[in-house]
């Protein structure tokens, strides 16, 4: 197949991989034989993914499509919280206090790292090259907005296990 054909920066190939990975794990296609397949081949074509367009220099170099889509995946199976993508962070939102040793458990490869946010109150999963250049504290709201924010819906019935 050719998921990924059309997108050609890494936001777009992010948002298109949460819709499929909802839409093609083999526990949404029970009685499809081929299920599995489908879902190796997308997941194979994201891991592989090179942005056509970046938003800055060298945006492509700190990516790495297995290690982010493992961190969604096994964040989808943790219950109350809610995930939220903003750039190339992930954040946690809700009441993560009673999961918080199931969210230091989530394997964050070797290109991210994970952290609490003392300030905004939220876990984040984000790039481990990530440097802060200024002093300003922003809110979670204004870094939604900014970098635009997708939040990734889970189907409490049918948990991700790849």
């Amino acid at each position: 197949m050719n998921y990924f054909k059309d997108c050609t920066t890494l936001d777009e190939a992010k948002k298109l991989f949460k819709d499929l990975a909802r839409k093609l794990h083999p526990d949404k296609n029970p009685t499809n034989p081929q299920a599995t397949a489908q879902f190796q081949a997308m997941l194979n074509e994201f891991h592989s993914f090179k942005p056509s367009k970046e938003k800055f220099k060298g945006e492509s170099d700190q990516w790495n499509g297995e290690t982010y889509s493992a961190i969604i995946i096994q964040l989808m199976n943790i219950e109350g919280i809610e995930i939220t993508v903003c750039g190339s962070w992930i954040w946690l939102e809700g009441d993560t206090k009673p999961v918080k040793d199931k969210i230091k458990a989530v394997d964050c490869g070797e290109f991210m790292k994970r952290g609490f946010s003392g300030n905004k109150g939220q876990w984040y999963f984000s790039p481990k090259g990530y440097r802060k250049r200024s002093g300003k504290q922003h809110s979670f709201d204004d870094i939604k907005g900014y970098f635009g924010a997708e939040k990734v819906n889970k189907n409490q019935s049918n948990r991700l296990n790849a």
